[in-house]
This record gives C-alpha cells, sequence and structure tokens, in this order.
C-alpha cells in the first residue's frame, strides 16, 4: 500500500485533533451531569440592602455583611 505523502500529513494532524476533541466532549459532557441547582432562597437585607442566599427551609436570616436579621418572605428560585 503507498500511502501519499498528503494523506500521512492529513493523518498526523487529523488523528489526535480528533482524540483531543473526543475526550473533551466526554468530559464536558460529565460535567453537565453533575450541575444541579440547589433550591435557595434569595435575599435582600432591610439594613444594608446586601443580597445573599440561604437555605430554604430558615425562616430568620442573618445578613452576612452587617449582620443583622431578616425575617420576611424570600423569592424563590
Amino acid at each position: 500500500m503507498n500511502l501519499q505523502l498528503e494523506w500521512i500529513i492529513f493523518l498526523i494532524i487529523f488523528l489526535p485533533l480528533s482524540i483531543v476533541l473526543i475526550l473533551w466532549l466526554s468530559s464536558h459532557r460529565d460535567k453537565k451531569d453533575n450541575m444541579q441547582l440547589k433550591k435557595e432562597k434569595v435575599w435582600e437585607c432591610e439594613i444594608c440592602y446586601g443580597v445573599y442566599t440561604t437555605d430554604s427551609k430558615e425562616e430568620i436570616s442573618k445578613c452576612p455583611f452587617c449582620g443583622s436579621y431578616n425575617k420576611k418572605e424570600a423569592v424563590s428560585f
């Protein structure tokens, strides 16, 4: 079997690039499957107007910026 120089160069370039692309796509798909959103509440502090999130189980939250306590209905995402 006699390969031409163009085919040898093509294979030398194409095969490693295709392997890298396949590995990158498979790793990206695995990361995408592991991404899950947690159910949290978004709070806005009544004192400093800082915006933060907490677990949805909490009724009263403490602002991480100024330390004041907030009790109100939070917007769920």
